[in-house]
């Protein structure tokens, strides 16, 4: 009899131990499997914002040069490469000036000391300047820099907002997923659809941009991709 529940004991110990080892397999693959699928849908994540800067990202014109008579009045400068239907936004110390551009010329309130003027399709001129017989001056410098236009990001929020699966294409966003997008300005105004959905499986980063606003000032904002 001693015997027998000698051997009860071990079956049971045997049996204690296989469960415990199978639990601890079974909690394993769980945690794995949660971890490989958190690492793609990151992977994911990080190709949409791959694809989000070099839709936003733009070669812009930036010219530099100095009003060194300041005799007030304009002065002008000469676009080393005209864009079609490009349009300038000039800034001075004081903050942004009226500005215009006429055929291979920017044309700039002067009496102003030093003078930036960017130059681009992609950017819309909201301080115009009605005279164009300004005096001519020579640029301190003329090259194209990596800039992020604001138009840059309303334009991709309006092609999310428009159509949306030609922006989930545009984005490489995986076919079985959604997605959302929206944009908050440095003053904390949000465009775009903030999106809440559902299911907990929700998948988010803050992307924070340096862009270009429309007053010609370096703003950071922060646009928000959500997947789900």
């Amino acid at each position: 009899m001693e015997t027998m529940n000698k051997k009860g004991t071990h079956v049971s110990m045997i049996l204690s131990f296989i469960i415990f080892v199978v639990s601890l397999l079974f909690i394993y693959f769980i945690v794995i499997s949660s971890i490989s699928r958190a690492e793609t849908n990151k992977n994911f994540i990080l190709k949409i914002e791959d694809n989000i800067q070099n839709q936003i990202y733009s070669d812009v014109w930036v010219l530099r040069g100095h009003d060194l008579n300041n005799s007030g009045g304009c002065v002008s400068m000469q676009i080393p490469e005209v864009e079609s239907g490009g349009e300038a936004i000039a800034v001075s110390d004081i903050g942004v000036i009226a500005s215009n551009v006429s055929g291979v010329n920017v044309f700039v309130e002067g009496g102003l000391g030093f003078i930036k003027v960017y130059y681009s399709n992609l950017i819309k001129n909201e301080n115009f300047l009605a005279n164009s017989s300004c005096n001519f001056i020579f640029l301190d410098s003329a090259k194209k820099e990596r800039i992020i236009p604001i138009g840059n990001i309303l334009n991709l929020i309006t092609s999310f907002l428009l159509n949306y699966d030609l922006a989930k294409r545009n984005l490489e966003v995986p076919q079985l997923m959604d997605f959302s997008l929206s944009f908050e300005y440095q003053n904390g105004t949000l465009v775009g659809n903030e999106i809440n959905p559902p299911n907990t499986n929700v998948y988010s980063d803050d992307m924070r941009i340096n862009y270009l606003s429309a007053d010609a000032e370096t703003e950071i904002g922060v646009l928000r991709v959500k997947m789900w």
